[in-house]
């Protein structure tokens, strides 16, 4: 305990973006020098580790990365799927998948249909509902996310579908009218065709290179990202005696507004943002 009160905890001329720590936007996250401090010093390895508010995976990938094992566990659904990602280790299968999947939306990017409303008929099926949705996404731009959506139901495997669908979320507010990150505002803009693709197309390839960056790290880690109720939490995911330490960051529940901030990935990804708020 002496050595911890010593340590400086601001970590002020720290990396706080290496190993993939940047690789989605989320609210309030903690620097992954915390975790990392307190897991190498308070564990061993191969012992558990688990984070009840695991927000963005930051305790869990430290802790793959210190050879621990992690169980990280969120209401928000988003959370399990950065998780994963930043935790993936891609196969041949899904190596395959991802590069037809990238070189297919290269290729259209060439072609795009002239009416931005043609793929937003086309794809009506995949795209989700939002209300007011021309407050929110031009045709161009809604049209193309669907068309993105129907290619990722096309994949078959899981880690690809992660690698995809996170990909997506990192394309969905650039290419709508929200205003920033944390200003859910309209502020409609020319937002023209094939810009939505493009930006996927780059999204998909800095999520690969991160992925590609994690992989010496994250080869032989064993991490599971849990979606839920903290309190609730069935024996079989989680045993009881099973945590030999506890490391996490709780929610600013009264100060930010996770379901709000996280909206319309939410909706893209097919979740609902009010059964994250209730």
């Amino acid at each position: 305990m002496n050595h911890l009160r010593s340590l400086d905890w601001a970590f002020t001329n720290d990396d706080t973006r290496f190993l993939g720590h940047d690789l989605h936007p989320y609210p309030a996250k903690f620097i992954p020098q915390l975790p990392g401090t307190l897991v190498s010093l308070l564990s061993s390895r191969g012992e558990v580790v688990f984070d009840p508010f695991g927000g963005s995976g930051t305790t869990a990938l430290e802790s793959i990365r210190l050879g621990r094992r992690a169980v990280s566990s969120d209401a928000n659904p988003v959370a399990a799927l950065i998780g994963r990602v930043k935790t993936a280790r891609v196969g041949i299968e899904a190596t395959r998948e991802l590069h037809l999947l990238h070189g297919a939306l290269r290729a259209l990017l060439n072609s795009m249909p002239v009416d931005p409303s043609a793929f937003v008929v086309k794809y009506s099926k995949y795209a989700p509902k939002i209300v007011n949705r021309e407050k929110w996404f031009p045709d161009s731009s809604f049209g193309e996310l669907s068309h993105i959506r129907y290619k990722i139901s096309q994949l078959t495997d899981p880690i690809a579908q992660d690698i995809a669908w996170l990909s997506l979320s990192r394309t969905v507010l650039p290419s709508s009218f929200q205003d920033s990150e944390t200003r859910y505002k309209s502020v409609p803009r020319e937002i023209p065709v094939g810009d939505a693709t493009k930006r996927f197309v780059r999204e998909f390839e800095l999520v690969m290179k991160s992925v590609a960056r994690n992989a010496s790290a994250t080869r032989y880690g064993i991490s599971r990202f849990l979606t839920g109720d903290v309190r609730n939490i069935p024996e079989g995911e989680l045993p009881n005696e099973s945590v030999d330490l506890i490391v996490t960051s709780p929610p600013y529940g009264n100060a930010m507004d996770y379901h709000l901030y996280h909206r319309f990935r939410l909706l893209w990804l097919g979740h609902d943002p009010v059964a994250l708020e209730s």
